[in-house]
């Protein structure tokens, strides 16, 4: 089974290669500026536009990830990924990719409006990380996010 680090760089490197625009957010980037915490997944914003979340869902079904969760069923409940669409993801929000018979690393997609994700990108950063690049928000930014999100400890 590959590392965390080989899954990241996966997914990384194939969203770059498709050309889908995309921020990584949360705890990695936290990590790359030098804070000491765990993490268990990525988290990956990218526009909610419908054909950009179709692709990045595409990249992810291609990579392994045949699952689902925050559903609107209960959390334990598992969703097939063949079942989920562009605008599932911006109804949720957030979907959380996962391959539990592989034991992937999950892939948190957020789905953030055109404007502030493109404000997103305006104040981000690009962070060569092993064999690929990692398009980041600016540590400042990222300190805002994690204390809007009342997580001011990261």
């Amino acid at each position: 089974m590959p590392s965390e680090e080989d899954q990241i760089v996966s997914v990384l490197a194939e969203l770059n290669k498709e050309g889908i625009p995309h921020i990584v957010i949360g705890g990695v980037p936290a990590i790359l500026y030098g804070v000491e915490r765990p993490t268990y997944d990525i988290d990956i914003a990218v526009s909610e536009d419908l054909k950009v979340l179709a692709r990045t869902i595409g990249v992810l079904k291609r990579l392994g990830y045949k699952s689902i969760h925050r559903c609107p069923f209960p959390h334990e409940f598992i969703m097939p990924v063949d079942f989920i669409t562009a605008q599932f993801v911006v109804d949720k929000g957030c979907v959380e990719f996962r391959n539990e018979d592989l034991e992937l690393f999950p892939v948190d997609i957020l789905a953030v409006g055109e404007d502030s994700f493109q404000d997103m990108l305006k104040d981000s950063v690009e962070i060569p990380y092993k064999d690929t690049i990692m398009l980041c928000p600016r540590i400042q930014k990222l300190i805002e996010m994690k204390e809007a999100l009342g997580r001011p400890e990261d």
